[in-house]
């Protein structure tokens, strides 16, 4: 079992993916090994495992829906709950050894995984940050924003263009984790002047100097700015970070969004690339 999980926990398998599929494996043998181990003596052997193994993780996902539901809800619990009920009834077919029936749900069990971790989990993670904005103009950019040299941001920089602008911090671990995808996007409207990707730190616990090393050191590919002025924060409201902002050619903020996962990666890169095609048409 631990194999199972160093493995994919290591490997290149979608996260959501390793998560679901390793606690699937993980219930499964534990069944099993309590089952063989006699630790359990009871004339109904099966329903007291049964009991004893999903009761406690059936009481995890009550709680959490209820009490900690915009972690939890409803894209973790409903579905790992029934992976877990999945592998207990999944290792009863083992010990009775009805390979057929253990064959049929053991399959069922790895494409819901599957399923859950690459559809489920990051449309639903993309559209909880995910906030339709009001058209509030934002003006005054180049006053706030200076480059790695310490110079103001020249209006031509997002003047008249469709800009998407990312405000991220370091240690920031989704941060870092969306920049790649930033420039990916970049690179496909590289020679495209009405479009602008800038990443932006937000000048809160990080000096212009830690900012302009960060940048050195990490070269994340992604044309980036510090913000010398907080109060902008204040007017977007963001909810966490990475949050972002897109601007149409009006200087007017169309969307906003916080948060980021690896799981959303690539639902996430043709989201972005709907919206902006779709501002560039509507703008043409």
């Amino acid at each position: 079992m631990a194999a199972i999980v160093t493995f994919m926990n290591n490997s290149r398998i979608h996260s959501y993916s390793s998560r679901y599929l390793t606690g699937y494996f993980s219930y499964f043998g534990f069944t099993i090994f309590l089952y063989y181990s006699d630790l359990v003596s009871v004339k109904y052997k099966k329903i007291a495992l049964a009991i004893i193994i999903f009761m406690p993780y059936l009481m995890l996902s009550m709680y959490a829906i209820f009490y900690i539901p915009f972690l939890h809800f409803p894209y973790n619990y409903p579905f790992t709950t029934l992976l877990v009920a999945l592998a207990i009834v999944n290792a009863f077919w083992i010990i009775e050894k009805k390979y057929t029936f253990f064959s049929v749900t053991f399959l069922i069990g790895i494409v819901f995984s599957i399923y859950t971790a690459l559809w489920v989990v990051p449309t639903f993670l993309l559209r909880r940050g995910e906030k339709i904005a009001a058209h509030s103009n934002i003006s005054g950019l180049s006053g706030i924003l200076v480059d790695t040299a310490g110079a103001n941001m020249g209006d031509v920089f997002y003047t008249n263009k469709v800009v998407l602008l990312d405000f991220w911090f370091r240690g920031c671990k989704p941060c870092y984790d969306k920049m790649p995808v930033l420039k990916k996007i970049a690179d496909v409207y590289g020679g495209n002047n009405n479009v602008a990707i800038l990443a932006v730190n937000i000048g809160v616990g990080d000096s212009f100097e830690e900012f302009r090393n960060e940048i050195r050191i990490s070269k994340f590919g992604v044309q980036q700015y510090y913000l010398k002025d907080t109060s902008l924060l204040r007017k977007l409201r963001f909810d966490g970070y990475p949050s972002e902002i897109i601007l149409d050619r009006k200087g007017q903020v169309i969307r906003s969004h916080s948060g980021f996962d690896k799981s959303i990666e690539n639902v996430y890169f043709k989201s972005r690339l709907n919206v902006i095609d779709s501002l560039l048409n509507v703008e043409k």
